[in-house]
């Protein structure tokens, strides 16, 4: 961890849909977080390529305009800063937890809609985890 850089508590939220967004924000923010969001992974990728500090965890839906949670996972996946950031996808994507895991190297699945104490004890838990420097 960086000085003066909170990672621990820094929480990446990307997702289209802005009541989603909001209420996760919301949520999380309430449980003591810093949160950052995107509505769509190109705006998270720029948001992580200029940021000095990386959050403790993304939380990603999958499917969105622009570039989607795909396409930001190979993105970040060229990046060895932002390569070890643990992922959590949050979506309604059905292809089976442990394959779409596996293809995604996601540290967690959570479906849609979210069980915000699933959320809550994930985050945590990947939140408390070091990230190699």
């Amino acid at each position: 961890m960086r000085p003066g850089c909170t990672e621990q508590r820094k929480i990446l939220i990307v997702e289209d849909d802005p009541d989603i967004r909001a209420s996760l924000r919301a949520v999380l923010e309430m449980e003591g977080y810093e949160v950052d969001d995107a509505a769509h992974g190109r705006a998270a990728l720029d948001l992580l390529q200029g940021g000095t500090c990386n959050p403790a965890v993304i939380v990603c839906d999958l499917e969105m305009p622009v570039m989607d949670g795909w396409q930001l996972r190979k993105e970040l996946r060229k990046n060895p800063r932002l390569s070890r950031i643990p992922l959590i996808i949050a979506s309604t994507v059905t292809l089976g937890v442990a394959r779409l895991r596996a293809r995604l190297t996601a540290s967690a699945f959570l479906r849609k809609p979210v069980d915000v104490r699933e959320l809550l004890k994930v985050v945590a838990r990947l939140a408390a985890l070091p990230q190699l420097a």
